[in-house]
């Protein structure tokens, strides 16, 4: 045996060691895998702020740009140009029309030369001079720009550069990036358009080496390449315009490698900005942790062999001396090993049958009560459903089937689910002895009902001890806390693998039985309010049905959306009731109360509101919750206080944060466009519905969109005519009103003065 038992021991010595290292393998991985995240997080990080930085500066510039452009576009120094010939136009007027245009600092800065396009009088105004139309060289091209259904909007010609063009008079400069704004602004035909020429010296300095170890490339926003450093890079966009989009890409495949990339989409130009870099940059850093983590582990692994070697004899010397015992207590036994050695000796210790059986005895009860618990769970199979029949003595009848009962206490106030859940086991606890002599096994709760199992020699034995079992319940809970039960009935079946079916049948049964019509009075025995629902007679009735109603699905969601409580629970009321009277039942009405819910999580959903800020605990877990509901009353509760009213609570705290949000963005746009923007112009900037921006004024500023508007151009006139000596005529002009009649109209019905009287009176 001495030889054997080091065998054993070095058995125990090889499981030691193998327990200590496949976690410490695991660990080491575990901690590469992170150490080589947080590097990748970091460089991923690093670039991305870097191009935050880019990104801003650019499009300050082209803000800058754009911004200058639009205003000299919108003034009337521009609408005369538009009105002339160029023959006709006095010296000192174009003179300061050019000095408007080239004096802004963002024109110094950035614009390398511009172009004025008159298409109504057919003559074009350059940093080169002036000349007609028609004897530019490249007009075409110009006829394309007067095509354009855009009215502002970017050009790029990067790389096509024509450099002994670009000074010429009789050529409109068309090289590198081009800012066009056409005139009017909100019109579809086209009088004149700006052509500004970014300098390409000024923009590649925003650019160059702003990214550090990563690389820079710019798309404008038709995915066509603005700046590169990276030629493979700009390839893989040319080649995959539509990629150009995809925010969330952080990984591209080349043809001369792989790169990890930012990506940021601006909103003022719509140009992308991609910072990319190799992950090969990352392989020294991360050679350093993996030299760093086999040094640790080398470490950590001689340490374990010391430690498994003293733990393997110590732990086998125990062993050692039950191996001693046992030969003592069964002489004359020669097994190949001591651990067969002992099992032989236990098996002779307990070989002894009426102690066994008076040990099976003794725990029977709970034994037979686990055994029904894995027949309804199906866990089991037939051979052995038979050994533990034979087992505990188990012989089933012909006939079985299945109960789910629920005790409820007959104030409304006590049926939140904690309360009945504390009844059923405290019922359960105390069930008196005539109740267990009816059921097979004992009864238990499984899934917050409490399941029975009646069996009879016949369908008919089987109606009288439901009818008794339900008697007994009634007066049994009557007598304990004056409640109530309901109690859904499987069909009779006859196999042992029946019993799962057999259960969900009655829970299908359980749930339905909140507006069946009660059971009368058995017996001089008051059951009045409980109720028993069997499976069988809801397949026999429920084969007509109904559809679900879609009205009712639209009702609860505009009443959700309006935040309207009240309604929102009569509809609730009104479509529990529907369900439960139109005859739909089984499966069909589970999955019509689903998609009821369904529906009342889609308003937030679709109002941008994350299911888990309204449920911190989970979706999957407030689901399991309404699946182990049993009755209607509950399940009202349920939509009314789980879901309801939490969402629309958000929505009314998320609505009032957005809405005042988009209030400041609208008030600033009608600002920067001094009151000239409709509706529809103003939802399409902000990039919302036209009704929706209308919403937002009224529950706000209880005022809708177009008075707002005449109150700001209101607002600017009187400040016109107060601190200007512009003419009427001019004033409203410049606030883009048709014509000065309708301009004064409006300014006396708001005032109930004429523009000319209230700056009389205000000037004394």
């Amino acid at each position: 045996m001495k030889k054997k038992s080091f065998t054993f021991r070095r058995r125990i010595f090889v499981y030691f060691v193998a327990i200590a290292i496949v976690p410490l393998l695991i660990l080491g991985l575990y901690s590469y895998h992170s150490g080589a995240e947080a590097v990748r997080k970091s460089v991923r990080q690093s670039n991305e702020t870097a191009l935050v930085q880019v990104e801003n500066r650019t499009e300050s510039a082209l803000d800058a740009v754009r911004q200058n452009f639009l205003q000299i576009a919108g003034s009337s120094d521009t609408q005369k140009m538009v009105d002339s010939r160029h023959e006709d136009i006095p010296y000192l007027s174009l003179r300061r029309f050019i000095d408007n245009i080239c004096g802004n600092p963002a024109y110094i800065d950035y614009v390398e030369g511009y172009s004025f396009l008159n298409y109504k009088k057919r003559w074009v105004l350059s940093n080169k001079g002036i000349s007609s139309m028609d004897q530019v060289e490249n007009s075409g091209w110009l006829d394309e720009l007067s095509g354009e259904y855009q009215h502002i909007f970017w050009v790029n010609h990067v790389g096509d550069e024509a450099e002994d063009k670009k000074i010429r008079s009789d050529y409109v400069n068309d090289h590198y990036l081009m800012f066009v704004v056409k005139l009017p602004t909100y019109t579809s035909h086209t009088d004149a358009a700006f052509v500004v020429n970014l300098k390409q010296s000024s923009m590649e300095r925003l650019f160059q080496g702003s990214l550090g170890n990563g690389s820079l490339t710019v798309l404008d926003q038709d995915g066509k390449p603005v700046y590169w450093e990276n030629p493979d890079v700009s390839s893989y966009y040319q080649a995959h315009p539509e990629k150009a989009g995809q925010m969330e890409e952080t990984v591209i495949e080349t043809g001369n490698g792989r790169y990890g990339v930012v990506k940021r989409k601006a909103e003022v130009s719509g140009w992308t900005y991609i910072a990319s870099y190799s992950p090969a940059e990352l392989n020294s850093q991360l050679r350093s942790i993996l030299l760093t983590m086999a040094g640790i582990i080398v470490v950590v692994l001689a340490l374990i062999f010391i430690i498994s070697g003293f733990g393997s004899f110590f732990m086998y010397k125990p062993v050692k001396n039950l191996v001693t015992q046992v030969q003592e207590m069964v002489p004359g036994q020669e097994p190949e090993n001591e651990f067969d050695l002992i099992q032989e000796g236990i098996s002779s210790l307990v070989g002894h049958r009426e102690e066994l059986k008076a040990m099976i005895e003794r725990q029977k009860s709970q034994l037979t009560e686990l055994f029904a618990m894995r027949l309804i769970r199906g866990r089991i199979k037939e051979g052995e459903i038979s050994a533990i029949k034979e087992t505990f003595q188990i012989e089933f009848q012909p006939c079985l089937c299945v109960a789910s009962v629920i005790f409820c206490y007959k104030n409304e106030l006590d049926r939140e689910q904690t309360s009945m859940d504390a009844l059923n086991l405290e019922m359960l606890n105390h069930l008196p002895e005539e109740i267990r002599k009816i059921l097979v096994f004992p009864p238990f709760i499984y899934t917050r009902v409490i399941v029975m199992v009646v069996e009879g020699n016949s369908r008919e034995k089987i109606e009288e001890k439901l009818l008794a079992l339900r008697n007994n319940l009634s007066v049994f809970v009557s007598e304990i806390c004056g409640g109530y039960l309901d109690m859904g009935v499987s069909r009779v079946f006859s196999q042992e693998s029946g019993f799962r079916r057999a259960y969900n049948e009655s829970l299908e049964a359980l749930k339905i039985n909140e507006f069946s019509n009660r059971d009368e009075d058995t017996e001089g025995i008051s059951v009045e309010d409980s109720s028993i629902t069997y499976y069988e007679d809801l397949i026999r009735h429920g084969g007509a049905g109904s559809e679900y109603n879609l009205v009712l699905d639209t009702a609860i969601k505009e009443a959700i959306d309006a935040c309207d409580q009240e309604k929102a629970f009569a509809i609730t009321d009104e479509f529990l009731t529907e369900v439960n009277k139109s005859g739909v039942v089984l499966y069909e009405q589970q999955y019509y109360y689903y998609r009821f819910l369904l529906a009342i999580l889609s308003v937030p959903a679709d109002a941008g509101i994350p299911i888990y800020d309204l449920f911190p605990e989970g979706e999957e877990n407030l689901f399991l919750r309404f699946n182990q509901i049993y009755d209607s009353r509950n399940i009202r509760s349920f939509y009314q206080s789980k879901v309801i009213l939490p969402v629309i609570g958000r929505m009314n705290q998320f609505r009032k944060s957005s809405s005042e949000a988009v209030l400041e963005k609208i008030m600033e746009l009608v600002k920067e466009n001094n009151g000239d923007l409709t509706l529809s112009e103003c939802a399409e900037k902000l990039g919302y519905h036209p009704s929706y921006i209308w919403r937002v004024m009224k529950n706000t500023r209880d005022i809708t969109f177009t008075n707002y508007i005449t109150e700001q151009k209101l607002e600017m006139a009187k400040k016109l005519l107060q601190e200007t000596d512009l003419s009427v005529a001019e004033i409203a002009e410049r606030l883009s009103y048709s014509n000065a009649q309708n301009f004064i109209r409006l300014f006396k019905k708001h005032m109930d003065l004429t523009p000319g009287q209230y700056r009389k009176q205000k000037k004394g």
